[in-house]
Order: structure tokens, then C-alpha cells, then sequence
């Protein structure tokens, strides 16, 4: 009587659950496993279907791989949801995942991991137990008579050919690169060539007795065109003096450009001539008057004259030419192989931050830094030259940016600096293009620079340009391995 009371006792309880985690227990120890192979002996290329069974408590959740390795087996799409029954304290959850059989013989299922995660926060990786299944061949060796059976339904098999995928993608930017390259190439050929700098300009006083010489040589005074010499004779007497005090003097009225005289009061200038030669050669322009050879001979002298008593010293002569060499060279434009350079570096710089956090989102599992990744390169391209001389390789390479009509960096607004790079946000075409028309425009200003009416200067000419093109070199092949090669080998390879 007491063994049956202590039989229907043990019924009563039912099947014994998992231990409940304790302290000091590793939580693996209570999750247990059962694999089975449906069915047990297959034909090569059948399918059937791994059931993976585990017993856990509640506490502990269990994360199953979406894509378990299962070679010698391939896995076919995506493991079903799992079946999740609760009895007593403990969690019996059920996977089903297809697989292809692919080698004969009796083969191994691999053991799975499995990560889990306890209500206390300890995280660890669980295995499954292997499973056999024997994969018979579909001709039998006691086959005396082999019929050609129909094929099953062609079955998808789907895997991701990165080099398909990369060979299409380079093969598209070099098509852009080409579209945009031609339509560079055409539009730099309605631009000023590149060539040797201007002369310095000479002296307004030389220039005004060289064309007194030619005008004398040409002896329209001796054969009586003196309309056309006293015409002539103001032009020439107009343009020396806006060369020599910096004024529009062709454009000013007789009376106007009288009284921009009389307020620069000129050292040597005296303004009765000058009113004096006015009047005569406006009388022969306006009033159609015919002056004599006296009148011509007068106004002839009154020109050499005022032209004699202002001219320049030779100290001033110098003076001038020193402040307009040092002026080109404070606004000589940047060599395109030095801007090249520059660029590179940014580049450079950009591409070890990018790296960083690839590596970091594959590292930790945080797929957020990829979109963080692409956004901060997109605002790094627009935002580079907003501030001072303007990006980290400009200031390296002793460049800097500036508005087109004033060689100081503080005077070209954000919004310009902004602009002058957006053509920069195609990868490779839009430097390309950007490069050809540096390269051939002779102020050396690409298509960013014309929409932002901005231009970039060489704070440093004395440098050589030419070894920056084998710096440009070595930075190129940084850029790529940094920011290309090393990211791909270690995330998507």
C-alpha cells in the first residue's frame, strides 16, 4: 500500500524542471538541448528539416542564429519562428530549420551556438549537441535497371557576389566621371588659358609718352588733321591721369574730372591748363570747330606739360612696383597639384574617423554608426572651409580661401563656403571634374569656386609646387587603404 501511495506520489509531481538559477551558478548550466534530424536518411539533395529543442527557465532568453553555419549541409532561407511552451517554471522553445543534404554518407549536423542573455544581465553562448543523418546517393549499387526520373522545382539558393556588386559600382562612377570629365573639358575651353603671368604695369607717365611718340610719327600734325590730333591729344592726357591718381577718367565729363582733380590737388598740377586744354579739345569734339596750328601746337604743349610736372620719381616708379609684386604675391592662386594635396588630406583625415567607426558598429553591434558615419561625411565635404583660411589640408599646405574681389579669408561668408563644395559630394566624378577645370582655367578657380565667387590663394608660393604632386601620390594610396580596403577586409570579407 505505501510503495503505490509513493508511486502515484512521483506521477503526481510530473517531469522534474530545469534548476532555477542560483548565485554563483553559471546560467548555461540550466538550458538543455535536444537535436533531432527530420527524416533520418535522406537522398543527396533532399531537404530536411533540423529541430532543435531546448528546456530553460523563463529567466533566460535564448537568441538563435538567423544563419547557422551547418556545412556539410546548406542552410535554405531563414530559421522559423520558434515555438515557445511554458510548463511549470520552465521554457520549452522548438526551432525548425531547412537544410540541403550535399555530401553522401553518414554526415554530422555542427553543433549550433546559441547566445542567451539572464534576467540578472550575465551573457554568455550555449551549444547544441550534434545530430548524424545518413545521406544516401539516388543511383543504389543493386540497380539493375535505372529509369531517368523527373528533377524536383529548381530551388534558390541565395548568396551575395560582393564582387559583382563592386565591379558594377566602379564600372557606374566611371561612366559619371567620363559624363562629367567631357562636359568639364567642354566648358573650360570657353575659359582664359593658363599661361605665364601679365607684365608689371609701367609707369601712366611712359605709357603716355609712348603713344605721344607714335602720334608724332604718324605726322598728322604736319599734314593738317588737327581735329583728329586734338581729339587724340585728350584721350591721351584722360587716360594718363586715370592711370596716375587710380581714377575712371575716360568716363568723367570735363567738369567732373576737374573737380576730382582739384580734391586730389596733384603736386605739380596746374588747374588753368588743365581747364584751359579742356575747353579747347571739347570745343573740336562737340562743336565741330576746326582749331589752327597755332591752336594745336598750344594744346600739344599743354599736354606734355601737366604730364612733365606730375609724373612719377623713379623712388615712387619703385615704391609702385614693389607694392604690386607684393600684391600678386599675397593673391597668387594655388598650384592645382598643391590644392589637390589638400584635399587628399582632408580626405585622409575624414577616412581614419570613418574607419573608426566601422570597425566600431561591426565590433559592438551598433549599426547606427554606419548611418552616423555617412552623415558626418556628407556635413564634413560641405562644412570644411567655414572657418578661418579654411580646411585642416588647407591650412597644412598653407592655402587659403578667400572672396574673388579681396584677398582677406574672413571676408567670404559661411554660406559661400558652403556652396563652393557641393560639387565635392560625388564621389570621384565630382573631383575629377573639379580637377580638370582647376587645372586648365587660368585663374585656377573650379566650378565651386564660380558659384561661390570665391577663390583659393597660396599663402606660401615659395614652395615647390611640383613635389606636391608626389605627396598627392602617397596620400591617394593612404586614403584607399584606410578608408576602403581595411574596412571591407575586416567587415564585409
Amino acid at each position: 500500500m505505501w510503495i503505490a501511495l509513493l508511486g502515484c506520489l512521483l506521477v503526481a509531481q510530473g517531469p522534474v524542471p530545469p534548476a532555477a538559477e542560483l548565485p554563483g551558478v553559471d546560467p548555461s548550466d540550466s538550458v538543455r538541448f535536444e537535436v533531432t534530424v527530420e527524416p533520418k536518411e535522406v537522398l543527396l539533395g533532399d531537404r530536411l528539416e533540423v529541430v532543435v529543442t531546448a528546456t530553460h527557465p523563463q529567466s533566460i532568453r535564448l537568441f538563435f542564429p538567423a544563419a547557422p553555419t551547418l556545412a556539410p549541409f546548406r542552410l535554405i532561407g531563414a530559421p522559423k519562428s520558434p515555438q515557445s511552451v511554458v510548463q511549470n517554471d520552465a521554457v520549452v522553445e522548438t526551432w525548425r530549420v531547412t537544410v540541403a543534404a550535399m555530401r553522401l554518407g553518414h554526415r554530422k549536423i555542427p553543433p549550433i551556438s546559441i547566445d542567451f542573455e539572464s534576467a540578472d544581465g550575465q551573457t554568455g553562448v550555449v551549444q547544441t549537441p550534434a545530430a548524424t543523418t545518413f545521406v544516401a546517393g539516388r543511383i543504389q549499387a543493386n540497380e539493375s535497371d535505372i529509369a531517368i526520373q523527373s528533377n524536383d522545382p529548381p530551388m534558390a539558393v541565395l548568396d551575395t557576389n560582393w564582387w559583382l556588386i563592386l565591379g558594377l559600382i566602379a564600372l557606374g562612377i566611371v561612366a559619371i566621371t567620363a559624363l562629367l570629365t567631357w562636359l568639364a573639358v567642354r566648358y573650360v575651353a570657353g575659359l582664359p588659358k593658363r599661361g605665364p603671368p601679365p607684365p608689371l604695369p609701367r609707369p601712366a607717365h611712359e605709357v603716355a609718352q609712348e603713344k605721344l611718340e607714335l602720334l608724332t610719327q604718324e605726322g598728322l600734325l604736319q599734314i593738317g588733321r588737327f581735329k583728329e590730333v586734338a581729339i587724340r591729344l585728350s584721350e591721351i592726357l584722360r587716360e594718363y591721369l586715370g592711370l596716375r591718381y587710380h581714377k575712371d577718367t575716360l568716363e568723367l565729363t570735363s567738369s567732373e574730372l576737374l573737380g576730382e582733380m582739384n580734391t586730389l590737388s596733384p603736386q605739380g598740377l596746374s588747374s588753368y591748363r588743365l581747364e584751359q586744354f579742356l575747353q579747347d579739345t571739347d570745343i573740336v569734339k562737340f562743336a565741330r570747330h576746326t582749331p589752327t596750328h597755332d591752336q594745336m601746337a598750344s594744346d600739344w604743349s599743354a599736354c606734355t606739360e601737366i604730364i612733365g610736372t606730375t609724373q612719377q620719381s623713379n623712388d615712387e616708379v619703385l615704391l609702385d612696383r614693389r607694392a604690386e609684386e607684393h600684391r600678386r604675391l599675397l593673391e597668387k592662386p594655388a598650384h592645382p597639384f598643391k590644392r589637390t594635396f589638400a584635399i587628399l588630406c582632408d580626405l585622409l583625415f575624414f577616412s581614419i574617423v570613418s574607419t573608426v567607426l566601422i570597425l566600431a558598429s561591426n565590433a559592438f553591434d551598433m549599426p547606427w554608426l554606419l548611418w552616423a558615419d555617412g552623415v558626418l561625411f556628407v556635413a564634413f565635404l560641405l562644412l570644411r572651409d567655414v572657418h578661418g583660411p579654411g580646411s585642416p589640408g588647407k591650412v597644412l599646405t598653407g592655402l587659403a580661401v578667400a572672396p574673388t574681389i579681396d584677398p582677406r579669408s574672413e571676408l567670404l561668408p559661411v554660406g559661400a563656403r558652403i556652396i563652393r563644395n557641393i560639387t565635392l559630394l560625388l564621389p570621384v566624378a565630382g573631383h575629377t571634374m573639379e580637377f580638370v577645370v582647376m587645372a586648365y582655367a587660368a585663374d585656377s578657380r573650379r566650378v565651386g569656386d564660380r558659384w561661390a565667387q570665391s577663390r583659393v590663394l597660396d599663402r606660401r608660393p615659395d614652395t615647390s609646387e611640383y613635389s606636391f604632386l608626389l605627396l598627392s601620390c602617397f596620400a591617394l594610396v593612404f586614403t584607399v587603404i584606410i578608408g576602403y580596403f581595411v574596412p571591407f577586409h575586416w567587415v564585409v570579407l
